[in-house]
């Protein structure tokens, strides 16, 4: 499986910057087969109700679609998306009113969604389920584990602070050492001082979970100062990790599925997991 891990400078709030510069990076790197992109690439964080806002009418999803089509790649990435929620007092009505009520901060729901989308145009959705600091006021929390399989790989899609959680990016025996996932994705906005902590939890993931980690984080500075230094990482099961550095860069990855298998043969520990259900 060849990825593409694209770590862009982004400019908080400057969505056409930041597509232009992402499909420059894309466009760099050739035979890929995914490529990944940092949480809110287009917008940038922190989490704002206007950048929800920007995100509906940015275009963000068709210009991932067109790149897609263009690459004949899966282009994966998170954006703000606001969905109305409709209450049962109106669903249950006798007779529905002749125009549907102006929207309201009261009946939005905002997610902070990943977007898998495949060149057909065809695309997943996970929503993020830990948020971190501001994020609780702005965004509703996901509750779906979203585990997608592309070209007999099995992704399990995170977003940043969902690293944290151990028990949420847990692996599982399916049969045999058949696990399933075989790849964890955290598409992430981490800051220059917890770095340390993204390069140690990266491999950990990997290691407890008999699965790849990719980790793919943003470079520049956010409108509260707060600053960025890439440093994206691929860590294998045994916690040997690709480290890039702190340049905004495209970087191509190869993994290879006979390896992993090998390794999970040779490492029976999912034989042993500890069983529990979320």
């Amino acid at each position: 499986m060849t990825i593409g891990i694209i770590q862009p400078d982004i400019v908080s709030n400057e969505i056409e910057k930041n597509l232009d510069n992402c499909e420059k990076l894309i466009k760099s790197l050739s035979g890929v087969r995914i490529f990944l992109l940092p949480e809110m690439f287009a917008t940038g964080f922190p989490a704002t109700r206007e950048q929800a806002e920007q995100a509906e009418t940015g275009n963000i999803q068709t210009w991932m679609k067109r790149v897609a089509q263009e690459t004949n790649a899966v282009v994966a990435g998170t954006l703000a998306v606001k969905e109305t929620v409709i209450s049962p007092e109106t669903l249950h009505a006798e007779t529905l009113p002749a125009e549907t009520p102006p929207t309201t901060q009261e009946n939005e729901k905002i997610y902070n969604r990943l977007i898998w989308m495949r060149p057909s145009g065809e695309y997943f959705t996970y929503d993020k389920k830990h948020l971190f600091g501001a994020e609780k006021i702005v965004y509703q929390s996901g509750s779906n584990i979203v585990t997608i399989n592309e070209s007999g790989w099995n992704f399990r899609l995170n977003i940043c602070y969902d690293l944290r959680f151990p028990i949420w990016c847990k692996n599982r025996r399916l049969y045999g050492d058949t696990l399933d996932y075989d790849i964890g994705i955290y598409l992430s906005s981490w800051p220059v001082p917890r770095i340390n902590v993204w390069k140690a939890l990266l491999p950990a993931r990997a290691i407890e979970n008999i699965a790849y980690t990719i980790g793919v984080n943003r470079t520049g500075k956010d409108t509260q100062g707060t600053r960025y230094n890439g440093q994206s990482i691929v860590s294998d099961v045994m916690g040997n990790v690709t480290l890039l550095d702190k340049n905004p860069q495209a970087y191509k990855i190869v993994l290879e599925k006979e390896v992993l298998d090998k390794w999970r043969r040779h490492i029976t520990v999912a034989h042993d997991w500890d069983e529990f259900k979320m």
